[in-house]
């Protein structure tokens, strides 16, 4: 019984483990396939921490799709 109650909990640990692994991944993988853009928006005048805010955006955006699938998770348990 004491496995059974903590595997929920554990169900969650592992799925929000592997959401931030996928957004790393797919942040970097974008990052690298821009960089020709990133160097020619950085002769122009175009500050890193405009570009690296975006990035973050998007993590965040990441972030609120995963977010409700959590409560929705936690509220049927």
């Amino acid at each position: 019984k004491d496995i059974c109650e903590k595997m929920p909990v554990t169900l969650l640990f592992v799925l929000a483990i592997s959401a931030i692994w996928f957004g790393t991944i797919n942040a970097s993988r974008e990052i690298i396939s821009e960089k020709a853009i990133f160097e020619r928006e950085r002769m122009i005048g175009m500050k890193i921490i405009p570009y690296v805010f975006s990035k973050f955006f998007v993590s965040v955006r990441c972030f609120f799709i995963f977010f409700p699938q959590i409560i929705f998770f936690m509220l049927e348990l």
